[in-house]
């Protein structure tokens, strides 16, 4: 019995290790990027939520060549075209985003 819960124990800590970067984003469309982003929003405090939405908007941002090119691109200013991002964070986790956001030029 003793051996039972301390197996629950040892799972219970390993399942509670697992942290949201280890996802993987699915750039192969721009509903599965959304999806990708939702999921890991849910998991992050609002802090994180904010540096993690930058690095979205850097990373889309960095496809223009100037900021003129990036607004008419998308309907609103500051909204995040999920397929474009798609196609830069494609296979990545969330650590590797944000340090994707940090490069000079990331096109």
């Amino acid at each position: 019995m003793k051996n039972i819960i301390i197996a629950a124990f040892l799972t219970g800590l390993v399942a509670c290790s697992t942290t949201p970067t280890a996802m993987v984003f699915d750039g192969s469309s721009a509903e599965s990027t959304q999806q990708g982003v939702i999921s890991i929003m849910r998991t992050l405090n609002s802090h994180d939520k904010q540096e993690f939405v930058m690095a979205l908007m850097k990373i889309q941002h960095a496809e223009f060549d100037s900021p003129l090119a990036a607004m008419k691109h998308s309907d609103q200013a500051g909204q995040i075209d999920f397929a474009l991002v798609g196609k830069k964070i494609d296979g990545l986790t969330l650590e590797q985003v944000l340090k994707l956001a940090q490069k000079p030029s990331n096109r």
